[in-house]
């Protein structure tokens, strides 16, 4: 069973340019990426000091989270062009994504850590790359 995460891969008329430098500064482009979203996560995982994915209630004294999910987040390369975060094999993963269960109906719809996360670094990848590559290239 495959978990919630994020893909990043990089794409483009830049990469068939053919230049020596551009390479090595497009995997260190998605390398930043790649640490920068998973520390997005991982502090969107753990809005409160007080416990995280707990209700008031449950977050009393002595019931506060053991932080699993966030430990289990992990960003790697999985190519030179391409990156990957995602929570391993956390059973409740999809569950807290989307809010969808095992044909169970609630009305929970999913916190979207990893759909927000996606979109933020769209908006951060051209500012990354710009600064790799052109860092190279001079």
């Amino acid at each position: 069973m495959a978990g919630p995460g994020v893909t990043i891969t990089a794409k483009g008329p830049l990469l068939a340019k053919g230049s020596r430098a551009l390479p090595d500064g497009v995997q260190a482009a998605l390398q930043e990426l790649v640490e920068i979203g998973e520390q997005h996560l991982a502090q969107m995982a753990r809005p409160n000091p007080g416990g995280v994915f707990l209700s008031v209630a449950e977050a009393g004294p002595g019931r506060a989270s053991t932080g699993n999910y966030r430990r289990n987040l992990h960003g790697r390369m999985t190519s030179t062009t391409a990156g990957l975060i995602d929570v391993g094999a956390v059973k409740y993963g999809p569950w807290l994504e989307s809010g969808e269960g095992r044909g169970t109906s609630t009305r929970f719809k999913g916190y979207r850590l990893f759909g927000r996360t996606k979109d933020w670094l769209n908006k951060q990848a051209s500012e990354v790359m710009a600064k790799h590559t052109l860092r190279r290239l001079r």
